[in-house]
């Protein structure tokens, strides 16, 4: 697999479709976003007794809320600590890892559709 080529081949095609440069810009961007959003969903570890999700490595979180132009500790705090309205108030529940890993991916796929 020649990925330079791939890459060239794409840039082609999105030129052929009449692509601006801003468009296969924020395509690029886009994809990129995904896969950083891929290598997050293992940043998770459990912490404290209830094993309450927290993120051990914030780069690849950091590269994810750069590219999708959002506040990286907002982020964090809605995958790990969700808000659920409960009633009529809201409250904060810990997601375990598994759960949390299930929002970032249900969020690049959602992404990618």
């Amino acid at each position: 697999i020649d990925d330079k080529e791939d890459m060239q081949f794409a840039d082609e095609a999105f030129n052929v479709l009449g692509f601006s440069e801003q468009e296969k810009y924020d395509v690029y961007k886009n994809t990129a976003c995904m896969m950083h959003m891929g290598n997050m969903t293992k940043d998770f570890v459990p912490v404290g007794k209830e094993e309450q999700a927290e993120i051990k490595n914030e780069d690849n979180a950091i590269k994810v809320a750069s590219l999708a132009g959002i506040d990286c500790e907002w982020m964090i705090c809605y995958f790990c600590k969700p808000k659920l309205k409960v009633g009529v108030e809201w409250v904060q529940k810990g997601s375990t890892c598994q759960a949390a890993a299930n929002s970032v991916a249900g969020i690049a796929r959602a992404i990618y559709e």
